[in-house]
């Protein structure tokens, strides 16, 4: 099965790629992470395609996760725009 890999400054944790249900047990993501339910992976997969870049591993700010009581933590859109440009500095410092 595959997973997208989510990473945050709290530790890492997985989820499947097709539905977003957690993979990683909950005794064994970091203790911040235990409130999310699943993570809309369909959104995140998107937006990677449209902007050609990998989906995994993801920061935890770049993708809408859902909380057990009901309540969803939303992107952070500006996050996003900054990763975006930060990830294509270092790619033009490769090239």
């Amino acid at each position: 099965m595959d997973t997208i890999a989510i990473e945050g400054p709290h530790g890492r944790f997985e989820v499947c790629a097709n539905s977003g249900q957690m993979m990683t047990p909950y005794s064994k993501r970091p203790k911040p992470y235990r409130v999310y339910s699943a993570a809309d992976v369909r959104e995140y997969k998107a937006w990677c395609e449209r902007n050609r870049i990998p989906c995994t591993p993801a920061h935890i700010l770049n993708i809408r996760m859902f909380r057990f009581d009901g309540k969803t933590e939303p992107v952070l859109e500006e996050y996003r725009e900054e990763w975006l440009t930060h990830r294509n500095l270092d790619e033009s410092k490769v090239a």
